[in-house]
């Protein structure tokens, strides 16, 4: 980064609908020239800070404050068409460059009606005239000012507000103030995350551990049982190399053993074998013989049985010649039978006719008598339905009046949900106060602890600053001891009228006189020497003490923070009144509990009766629906009624005159009666015509039954005599085999080492069986074994695997704890300075060292600040600010600086800060700068060394605003922009120069 060269100066900033300034509004800074004070002043409300705002916006895309977002700065009073944007045209480096930046906001649509989202935007315009639209903000943080948004806030806006509550702080709070200025809130997550990662890498360790165990159990040691104590102890102490050593002197014992068991195993298996073999050759021969025994057997009863069925395919075809004749004579005698069938089938067909004519008239009568009940069923139908809706209607009004009951309990159980909720939230807020109170103790306990270790600390502190103090003051004394001899030794070559070589007078009133006995530089150096060492012990000292008391304080100030919120007035004694407070709250937990089941009771009921009411209004809209049906339905019976009295009437008639053409009358009283008669004399001659046609048809029958049966007769005798052919040849076969089986028999019977006794059979079977046994047992015993090979193997791996991780994890955990350590500034056994806390020391000190020049100046040489490294049980070490009064060479607390001075203090710092942060960021100069506020606390006499020191800021080459009210700077400034504020066209800006 280079020094001294980004010197950035706004030159003219435009502002359209942002914040307050409606309308287009240009501020050309060019005209206040390069250096001197400008004043930014207005009413309250008016836009002062908003110039700021627009400046920061431009460069960053941000406000410069954390409280408001760029989208919200579009002014409200803004027409919907105006657009919304800054315009920065600033110098830096001697080059000019231009930033035009919106954010995001609705506008009127440029064509048609309606509203739309303006996108954000930003276009950069370089010195060489080319345009950036993207990394707009990394180019100006790393390429063009060189400052982050947060450096440039720190270094442009010096707003009196947070100095001066960093002036007034207790050393607790400064420290993180002091974070928020100088940003170094990641040295504190660093350490935080560092913590975060040492106890995620221990619960690594832990579970890698854990594993080893867990895959250590698996060993099985049955080959070398006196490991397995060696097994647990360095399973529990996850020592991978010997457990892998274990498991492979495991394995070679198995795999010795394996061998061994696989030579058993291969010499049983041939006995096996042979044995095997000789038993199935014995048990072919049975079987052989069995075979053959039945197979003859099976041949001489084919033989008799062919022999049998001959004799008696010989006597059918003797039967079947004999019946041929009987059927052929038969069926002479019924060659008449198909043309007498035709005469009978006519005279039935005139007897048939007659006889449906009848029926016809009888169905008649039935249909008539059917329409007559009909009438009367449809009325006794309309009958019922008109009772079945008079009972609808009656169970309607009961189920109402039980709805309106069940209404009337369910409303006055309408409360107990509620009931139930409030009284579990006060269980549940109980039990919480509970547990925060039984916490409570436990802090208290831990508090006890934490003082203790911090008067330990303390008195070891006390110690050490008295032996520094008092080695201090010897090396002191050396120190003045030697400048007087050097002013004595100068003093002798001094002559007047001659320039003295340290104050260039020429006027040498009283000279310094030579001092004796004169220390060494060798023995100045060793007191030196012996007071820093013993101030690096006072400091070691100081540092643990004031961690043990930032613990402590921290502890106690949250204890009784805790204890205030929950036992109010404890008196001191937090653990009895706690405990008290818990007796209390357990007891009024029992209460709720029964007040909680009484509610829960309660709810069930009212659950079960709006169960009850809905069914009840669902009855009640079945009820409404089944009654209009009944309505509708007795409509339809009595329509029904009327259809069926005109058909009657109508059938009536009809049948009375078709009963005068059958019988010469047409009255119905005898009706049936006559046309039964007539109807019983048509069907039996129909029965007689019937039974003449089904005589003749059972001779057609007949005649064709004897035909088919001569049919068949012929194909039985053909079928017979094919049959004995095939008896006869199947008789010679079986003879055939017969033979040949008697043969074998004798052959079998003659195999060497065969005698076919059942005791030979049973050692055969004995000896395989026993061999069998023992094969089986030696095949178990090597899967057994190769079994427990295979997971000691698996075990091996996995506990290998396991253990790489392990030592990378243990590795891991040692250069994390290191720095973990670092960033704690714990190293060794001694407790160092935090890693932040450094920093901010460090920045500390420097943001005073800047600010204590402006302060003397703006105080006529009265104040400096100063920090300290007091050990005491409320500040923290390095980190507490006093005031150094050089007319009485006094210290004292910040706080006793009247509001003037406090002011002047505040603003020390504030422009101290500045000058640290350009510092820190390689020498960057910012040649502007805003300083907000505070001057009204100052005298005439206070204001008049703050503007000479303000000049001395602004002289060389740097610009500076001051925003203000106070009407002295009015006067005293020329330079202005003038903010007036205007209700209905908004803000704007007026230039004095």
């Amino acid at each position: 980064m280079r020094y001294g060269v980004n010197d950035m100066r706004p030159i003219k900033l435009t502002m359209q609908a942002f914040g307050t300034y409606v309308e287009r509004c240009e501020i050309d800074f060019s005209g206040f020239g390069q250096t001197g004070l400008y004043l930014v002043t207005g009413n309250t409300g008016a836009g002062k800070t908003t110039i700021f705002d627009a400046i920061t916006y431009a460069l960053y895309g941000e406000m410069s404050g954390d409280n408001r977002e760029a989208k919200m700065m579009r002014s409200k009073y803004a027409d919907s068409d105006t657009d919304t944007f800054v315009e920065l045209v600033f110098d830096c480096g001697g080059k000019e460059y231009t930033i035009r930046r919106n954010p995001e906001y609705e506008r009127k649509k440029r064509r048609g009606d309606g509203m739309t989202v303006q996108p954000a935007s930003v276009l950069l315009t370089m010195p060489d005239g080319s345009t950036h639209e993207k990394d707009v903000r990394q180019r100006v943080e790393q390429e063009i000012i060189m400052l982050t948004r947060e450096q440039f806030r720190q270094t442009v806006m010096i707003a009196q507000g947070d100095f001066l509550k960093l002036l007034y702080a207790s050393s607790k709070e400064r420290q993180p103030l002091l974070r928020t200025l100088f940003g170094t809130e990641n040295f504190e997550r660093l350490k935080i995350r560092l913590i975060e990662e040492c106890k995620a890498i221990a619960v690594q360790r832990e579970k890698l551990k854990s594993s080893i165990r867990q895959y250590a159990e698996s060993i099985q040691c049955d080959d070398i049982p006196e490991y397995t104590g060696s097994v647990s102890a360095n399973s529990q102490a996850a020592n991978t190399s010997e457990l892998i050593s274990i498991i492979e002197k495991l394995n070679e014992a198995g795999e010795k053993k394996e061998r061994s068991l696989i030579r058993s195993s291969k010499a049983v298996q041939k006995e096996y074998a042979e044995a095997l073999k000789a038993q199935e050759r014995f048990d072919n021969i049975l079987k052989r013989l069995e075979e053959l025994k039945t197979s003859q057997e099976k041949n001489e009863k084919d033989i008799s049985a062919y022999e049998a069925e001959l004799k008696i395919l010989k006597a059918e075809l003797e039967t079947i010649g004999k019946t041929k004749s009987e059927l052929e004579a038969e069926m002479k005698s019924l060659a008449d039978a198909p043309a007498v069938l035709e005469r009978r089938k006519a005279e039935l067909s005139a007897v048939n006719s007659e006889l449906d004519e009848v029926m016809a008239l009888v169905n008649k009568l039935k249909e008539l008598d059917s329409a007559e009940s009909e009438v009367e069923e449809k009325k006794n139908i309309h009958h019922k339905l008109t009772e079945e809706k008079k009972k609808l209607e009656t169970k309607s009004a009961e189920v109402l009046e039980k709805a309106a009951e069940l209404k009337k309990r369910i409303a006055e159980l309408e409360n107990e949900p509620a009931r139930k909720v409030s009284a579990e939230a006060k269980k549940t807020a109980m039990n919480s106060e509970i547990v925060s109170l039984e916490k409570l103790i436990s802090d208290a306990e831990e508090c006890g602890n934490k003082e203790k270790a911090y008067i330990n600390a303390k008195k070891k502190y006390t110690a050490a600053a008295e032996k520094y103090e008092t080695v201090r003051s010897e090396y002191e004394q050396l120190e003045r001891a030697c400048d007087d001899a050097r002013a004595g030794i100068i003093a002798e070559h001094l002559e007047e009228g001659k320039p003295c070589p340290v104050c260039g007078s020429l006027h040498h009133p009283k000279l310094a006189v030579k001092a004796e006995n004169v220390p060494t530089e060798k023995e100045l150096e060793k007191k030196k020497q012996e007071t820093e060492k013993a101030r690096a012990v006072k400091d070691s000292a100081n540092n643990e003490a004031a961690k043990l008391s930032g613990e402590c304080d921290a502890a106690y100030s949250s204890l009784f923070d805790e204890a205030d919120k929950l036992l109010g007035d404890h008196k001191g004694d937090i653990r009895s009144s706690a405990e008290k407070s818990i007796a209390l709250l357990k007891r009024s937990v029992s209460d709720i509990d029964a007040e909680i089941a009484e509610a829960e009771s309660l709810i069930s009921e009212r659950t079960a009766k709006i169960k009850e009411t809905e069914k009840c209004e669902a009855q009640l809209d079945k009820l409404a629906g089944d009654m209009k049906s009944a309505e509708e339905k007795c409509s339809a019976a009595l329509a029904e009624i009327a259809n069926s009295d005109g058909r009657y009437a109508q059938m009536k008639k009809t049948v009375s005159a078709e009963l005068e053409e059958r019988t010469g009358e047409n009255s119905l009283e005898n009706a049936a009666e006559k046309v039964n008669e007539l109807l019983a004399e048509k069907k039996s001659a129909a029965e007689a015509a019937e039974k003449n046609v089904f005589a003749e048809k059972e001779r057609i029958k007949r005649a064709e039954v004897i035909n088919i049966k001569l049919g068949g007769l012929a194909d039985r005798e053909k079928s017979a005599n094919e049959k004995i052919s095939e008896k006869n040849a199947g008789a010679a076969a079986s003879r055939s085999l017969l033979e040949s089986c008697k043969a074998e028999i004798e052959k079998l019977l003659g195999e060497p080492d065969f005698d076919g006794s059942e005791e030979s059979a049973k050692l055969k079977k004995a000896v395989v069986r026993k061999l069998e046994t023992e094969k089986k047992e030696l095949d178990k015993q090597l899967g057994d074994l190769r079994s427990r090979i295979d997971t000691n193997k698996k075990a091996a791996k996995n506990i290998s695997a396991k253990g790489e991780e392990l030592s990378i994890a243990v590795e891991r955990t040692k250069w994390l704890e290191e720095l973990e350590n670092t960033a704690q500034g714990s190293v060794g056994k001694q407790n160092k300075i935090p890693f932040e806390t450094y920093v901010l020391l460090h920045n500390f000190d420097g943001m005073i060292k800047h600010a204590n020049r402006l302060l003397y100046n703006m105080t006529d040489g009265h104040y400096t600040l100063c920090s300290t490294a007091i050990n005491d049980k409320r500040k923290y070490v390095g980190l507490d600010l006093n005031v150094y009064d050089h007319w009485n060479s006094t210290e004292r607390d910040v706080r006793t600086l009247s509001g003037g001075e406090s002011f002047l203090a505040a603003l020390s710092l504030a422009l101290g800060l500045s000058e640290e942060v350009q510092m820190s960021s390689g020498g960057v100069r910012l040649d502007s700068m805003f300083v907000d506020e505070g001057f009204g606390s100052l005298d005439d006499s206070s204001l008049d060394l703050v503007m000479s020191a303000l000049d001395e800021l602004s002289y060389g080459s740097r610009l500076v605003g001051i925003i203000s009210h106070v009407d002295e700077l009015k006067d005293r400034i020329e330079n202005k922009l003038m903010i007036i504020k205007d209700p209905q066209h908004g803000s704007r800006v007026k230039v004095i120069c």
